[in-house]
């Protein structure tokens, strides 16, 4: 069956990571370690990071729709193009490229495997409450159904069927991802992009959850508060983009390319290695013990 195999990383983004010093006659290979970096293996792009019918649509009769898997494979072949044609040569981008690498962004952060699992989760705390008050009302006395009736919907903007709620439980991606995308690219636009640059032979390690949302004032907050969010002053969004480059988001003006040194890769990297789901990638067998460490924010 066509394009079952679907790629929550994608396969043309993961081999930038591939090991420069290959030997001849080899497939490229990335190096992939556990998320405590005990076991690594060499693998090739295409044979990780992946579910089968991770945003296929079905409708009521089994027909498939890919239309959500082929927008993302448009997004990513602009993203490729752009990468290897500006960003690597760090050329000005048109108002066009730097929507599109905004966009590209969005779709890293909303389509793996773990943001997968964390909407379905939220779902089904939802659809747990809401089958409990159904069976509640089923289960009340005329007085009290009536009572129930009589408070009426919270939010009539945002009603969802208990079908709806079921749906988005079991489907996330096909019915979540696009409106996530859309708001993130939409909250993108008002900040400041930025790309930086190394010449480390290392430089950038990306994983299975590669886009980092990271604000170093979230321990300030009292704890209701301390969840990352995009309208917070220093809030930062990175994306390795390859070994030798990584995207920031941010409210902070800077310039479009800038130069950093190997401890400011290592301190991205670390947050890259511990945000990640199960995997890191690197372009060749090497970890830093920096990437393991847990800073303690000051007292």
């Amino acid at each position: 069956m066509k394009n079952k195999k679907q790629h929550y990383i994608p396969q043309s983004y993961l081999e930038s990571w591939c090991d420069p010093n290959i030997p001849e006659g080899y497939d490229k290979y990335v190096w992939m370690f556990d998320y405590n970096g005990q076991k690594v293996k060499k693998k090739s792009p295409k044979n990780i990071f992946y579910e089968s019918d991770m945003y296929t649509i079905y409708d009521e009769k089994g027909n498939r729709f890919l239309d959500i898997e082929r927008g993302l494979c448009g997004l990513e072949g602009k993203f490729a193009s752009i990468r290897d044609n500006k960003l690597q040569a760090k050329k000005e981008l048109s108002t066009e490229e730097k929507y599109y690498i905004l966009a590209f962004v969005a779709a890293i952060h909303n389509r793996t495997a773990a943001i997968k699992e964390h909407i379905s989760e939220q779902w089904g705390r939802v659809l747990e409450l809401g089958r409990m008050m159904k069976m509640e009302y089923e289960n009340a006395s005329p007085e009290g159904k009536k009572a129930m009736a009589s408070i009426g919907r919270l939010n009539d903007d945002q009603s969802y069927s208990l079908e709806q709620i079921e749906k988005f439980y079991n489907e996330p991606m096909q019915t979540q991802l696009i409106p996530r995308i859309n708001a993130e690219i939409d909250c993108y636009t008002k900040m400041y992009m930025s790309i930086l640059n190394t010449d480390d032979e290392v430089g950038f390690i990306t994983s299975d959850n590669p886009c980092v949302w990271f604000d170093p004032e979230a321990y300030k907050r009292p704890p209701f508060y301390r969840s990352v969010g995009l309208g917070y002053e220093k809030v930062e969004v990175t994306l390795p983009v390859s070994p030798k480059q990584l995207i920031i988001i941010s409210h902070t003006p800077l310039p479009l390319y800038i130069s950093v040194q190997r401890k400011s890769v290592d301190s991205i990297n670390r947050k890259t290695r511990f945000l990640a789901n199960e995997h890191f990638i690197v372009n060749r067998n090497y970890k830093n013990d920096f990437w393991f460490k847990v800073i303690k924010p000051p007292v």
